[in-house]
């Protein structure tokens, strides 16, 4: 009921928290990718500073009043993400699964964190975060920063 105006800024995991051991994608001591499904689901990252960017450009810009504005720096599959790595993938089961072992935490956990990096896996890996359609375009000075792998 607000007159004044708001953008919301949707742009999937941050690309810093890729290899997080709380969002268990990613084992770098082994390695590996944790594969659920088949692996081909586009994850969508985007690094924090692009975030800060692309909201930055939304306040004066009429277009993405009340709107929101879906963004991603980079799009990748959990495939692609281990081949990108040079890690191997490590297949962990479904999606179903992964929900499966959330409901079990659930009942277990004295909070919430003992669970919350398996939900937030679970709605990428299940395609239930994925953004629809990326946004980026509206603003083509602002070039996302990719996935940089170092050695």
């Amino acid at each position: 009921a607000s007159s004044v105006p708001y953008t919301l800024i949707l742009n999937g995991a941050f690309l810093e928290i890729y290899n997080a051991p709380f969002l268990g994608l990613v084992n770098d001591s082994a390695r590996q990718v944790n594969i659920w499904g088949d692996g081909e689901q586009p994850l969508d990252f985007t690094h924090t500073t692009d975030v800060a960017r692309y909201t930055a450009a939304t306040v004066l810009d009429p277009r993405t009043a009340n709107q929101a504005l879906r963004i991603a720096g980079e799009v990748l599959s959990s495939n692609q993400l281990a081949a990108r790595l040079g890690y191997t993938p490590q297949h962990q089961g479904t999606p179903e699964d992964l929900a499966a072992r959330i409901r079990n935490k659930q009942k277990s956990a004295t909070n919430p964190w003992a669970y919350l990096g398996d939900q937030y896996l679970w709605a990428m890996v299940s395609g239930k975060g994925k953004l629809a359609a990326l946004d980026n375009s509206l603003y083509p000075e602002i070039v996302p920063q990719r996935l940089s792998i170092t050695a």
